[in-house]
């Protein structure tokens, strides 16, 4: 049986549209693949280590009463992506580097860790209702992250519950440096929160015990 000139397009035109659909499915797969954007890398500023007791420190729950305020963290700063400072002074956001929670959390959550594990602290919702109470607030006003160098300065102060003034108020600046890649600038900035968490509480022991406090050198 004779097929009409007209079949034969028909059935041509059929296999080539068969052809360029399975190309175009092909294309939009490598192109799905090409287009994938890079991975996400988190980081935290809590300790890979649990914090340790300081020696004479008991984590009886009789430590000093405290209420840690949420931290103040400047607006540029307070963002998942990280914000590098360049040597020629200009600013990147690095959209692939991100903290695991926004960084007054991770600021809130590494300090009280700190203060309770090490220095024996306690939240007022857990502590003793005869203990003494302590409001700890910390303002953050200037949290840098350079290339091999991580910079942390604040401002912070113990006030006594009750009390119209602080009992202590104090400026710290803490600067260390990093081997090169980002998870040894996130070390980095744990060791200065660990050293403002020192800071803040051996002073609060000093009160606690009656003494006066001292701001760190």
């Amino acid at each position: 049986m004779n097929r009409s000139p007209r079949s034969d397009t028909v059935q041509t035109g059929a296999r080539r549209r068969r052809v360029l659909r399975r190309g175009l499915a092909a294309l939009m797969l490598a192109c799905a693949g090409c287009a994938a954007p890079p991975a996400v890398h988190l980081h935290t500023l809590m300790p890979a280590e649990r914090p340790t007791p300081r020696e004479g420190v008991t984590l009886d729950g009789h430590g000093p009463a405290i209420v840690l305020e949420a931290i103040g963290v400047p607006t540029q700063d307070d963002q998942p992506q990280w914000l590098i400072r360049l040597p020629d002074e200009t600013l990147a956001r690095l959209e692939q580097e991100r903290w695991a929670s926004p960084l007054s959390d991770e600021l809130h959550q590494a300090l009280l860790e700190l203060l309770t594990l090490r220095f024996g602290a306690v939240e007022t919702r857990s502590a003793a209702p005869d203990l003494p109470t302590w409001r700890i607030r910390v303002e953050i006003t200037r949290f840098d992250s350079m290339p091999g160098v991580a910079r942390l300065e604040s401002a912070w102060s113990l006030t006594p519950r009750g009390a119209a003034a602080s009992a202590l108020r104090c400026r710290s600046y803490f600067s260390e440096t990093a081997a090169a890649g980002m998870p040894a600038l996130a070390e980095a900035h744990r060791r200065n929160v660990a050293r403002l968490g020192t800071a803040i509480g051996e002073q609060l022991l000093a009160l606690q015990r009656g003494e006066s406090g001292h701001c760190p050198s």
